[in-house]
């Protein structure tokens, strides 16, 4: 049966342009709002601001790798997803060491002063 009966199969090289493609204008997207997001952070010293900017960072290496793994067999896409996870773990406990400072120490807020805005 195969061609003659079903017409051609998808054109995968053509999808997984598509997919890279659409995974580099997401992962552009990310990078710039993780900078904007990390400048806003540090020039307010808001945690809020500094828990979205890294999650943006953790999609951006996350995009980033999946454009390598486009393709590639299952495994390859697994490792990906536990990439994901790991980082979104990094940055949750980074985001509750900074919870904890300020908590214990009202006074910590100078571990976020910029140099360049008085206080």
């Amino acid at each position: 049966m195969g061609k003659a009966c079903c017409g051609p199969g998808p054109d995968v090289e053509r999808l997984q342009a598509e997919q890279r493609r659409a995974l580099k204008i997401v992962l552009a997207i990310n990078a710039s709002t993780f900078a904007m997001m990390l400048v806003a952070s540090l020039a307010s010293g808001s945690v809020s601001l500094l828990s979205g900017g890294l999650d943006n960072l953790g999609d951006a290496l996350t995009y980033g790798a999946s454009i390598a793994v486009v393709g590639r067999p299952a495994p390859w896409k697994a490792r990906v997803s536990l990439l994901k996870a790991a980082l979104i773990l990094a940055a949750a406990m980074g985001v509750a060491v900074q919870l904890a400072i300020r908590i214990g120490e009202p006074s910590a807020r100078h571990w976020t002063r910029c140099p360049w805005r008085p206080y």
